[in-house]
């Protein structure tokens, strides 16, 4: 073997399922991430909608009000208008806005202590999505301060 192969137990030389060979670098790629996370995007996302649905369901069974589409709708909206009030700039009204939308998703595992499943949660979806780690923190923040006992 030359200094230039691979050695034969390496990733690049397993064969996957009895298909040949594929050096990582010609494998194919994901789609790249959006430039931006906006607030459109993220209320968009399947994985939000079916979080956000379930979490509404969950919480009407045990007998709360609305908490679905309407609701973080609402807060979301209220979340961008605080900062436009108090002179942030529109990325932290963004910022606030997605933060609003995502506050409630941690109800679809339980009421208790949801702020933070909500921030949690809203983290991995958010990295996932390809927002900078700096504006989740902003953003988990936000959520996990939001509950009755913080």
């Amino acid at each position: 073997m030359t200094a230039d192969q691979d050695p034969p137990d390496s990733p690049a030389r397993s064969p996957r399922l009895g298909e040949r060979p594929v050096r990582p670098e010609l494998a194919p790629r994901p789609d790249p991430a959006p430039d931006i996370v906006t607030f459109d995007l993220v209320r968009s996302d399947p994985e939000v909608v079916a979080l956000i649905e379930q979490a509404n369901k969950s919480l009407g069974v045990l007998g709360y009000t609305e908490h679905g589409v309407r609701h973080v709708t609402l807060v979301s909206r209220i979340a961008r208008n605080v900062l436009r009030y108090l002179g942030y700039d529109s990325e932290y009204q963004e910022l606030a806005s997605i933060a609003g939308y995502l506050h409630d998703v941690g109800n679809v595992i339980s009421r208790y202590d949801h702020a933070y499943t909500s921030a949690l949660l809203a983290h991995d979806i958010l990295i996932r999505m390809g927002m900078p780690p700096t504006d989740v923190a902003i953003i988990m923040g936000a959520i996990g301060s939001h509950g009755d006992d913080s």
